[in-house]
Formats: structure tokens, sequence, C-alpha cells
């Protein structure tokens, strides 16, 4: 770019990062472009555990932060991406493989988008994911006792809302064996 237009591309590797307590997983790699309008993310990579997102979104500099993201993730745990948000301790773990999108503001913070997973392993426990009974073990190693549920394969698709109140999500199907269940 120039003085008066100016822009630049790069790339930045974050490791073990996090904003206002929000973590980035462990390793993030993110190429990148930016003016005096948006900053493009063409590429974000994401290990997380042994779960994996590539992703690509853009921001715009305005006063409400309009901000976009698509992603694909891959053996994403609920648990450990629970976790990175600030919610330590879930007693629900599952893998996640698939797809979401959201779009909307940064400020207010206002998101909203789709999503659809093919998950396994799907568990509730007895206690948090990451206790000294359960953490680090498939659930096939944690004693029964400590099920509350167990799906070993799911499908879900969602609607979802990120704002300051919370995630919701919405207008929204899963599907395990014969059973379909809804989310309103």
């Amino acid at each position: 770019g120039t003085s008066v237009l100016p822009r630049g591309v790069g790339q930045v590797k974050l490791t073990k990062a996090s904003v206002a307590g929000f973590g980035f997983g462990d390793v993030a790699n993110i190429t990148f472009s930016a003016d005096l309008n948006e900053l493009v993310m063409s590429r974000i990579d994401l290990d997380l555990g042994k779960g994996h997102i590539v992703a690509n979104g853009k921001l715009a500099f305005e006063k409400t932060l309009p901000f976009e993201i698509e992603l694909e993730a891959k053996s994403l745990s609920l648990a450990r991406v629970l976790n990175e948000v600030t919610v330590p301790g879930s007693w629900a773990d599952l893998t996640a493989k698939g797809a979401a999108d959201l779009k909307g503001t940064l400020n207010p913070v206002r998101l909203d988008g789709g999503l659809h997973f093919d998950v396994k392993d799907f568990v509730v426990f007895d206690q948090g994911w990451d206790s000294p009974l359960i953490a680090g073990r498939h659930w096939s190693k944690v004693p029964v006792k400590h099920h509350m549920l167990v799906l070993e394969t799911l499908t879900l698709d969602s609607q979802w809302h990120f704002d300051d109140q919370g995630l919701n999500f919405s207008k929204g199907q899963f599907v395990t064996g014969a059973s379909r269940g809804g989310i309103d």
C-alpha cells in the first residue's frame, strides 16, 4: 500500500494465546490482509487438542464491526472448545466433524449462523471431563457408573446465535439411530 491507502498482508502464529479469557486453542496460524476498510483472514488453522479447525473470515472497520466467519472442523472436542471460551469442567463431551458459519456484529456482539456436525462419542458424565477420573480417557475406559448418557453417533443441524447473553441454538434437529429430536 501507500501512505494514503495503506495495505498489508501477513501471517501470524499464536501459541496458547487468549484475549479476555477466550482462548485460540493450542496453536493458531492466521494468513491475513488488511486495509483501512477491513481485515480479511483468508485462512485460519487452529489446533485444539486432537481437533483441527480451518476457517476464513472478515472484519470490517466500521462502528458496529461487521464480522463473518466460515469454518470446517475435524475431531473437535466440545469440552475443549467450552474450556477455551471460559466454560471449564463441562460434564458433556463429544467429537465433531462438520461446518459452521457466523455473521453479524462485534459491537455489540450479535452473531447468527448455521451448523451441521456429524458427532461421535457424545457423553454426559457425572463430573467434569477434566476431573482426574475422566481426563484423557476415552469414555469406554471410564467406569459405567459415571456415564449419565452415551450416544455413539449423532447428526446435528441447527441455527445458532451468540450475543452478550450467551450462546443459543434454535431451529435444529438431531438424529441418532432411529431417534430424532428437535431444538427450539
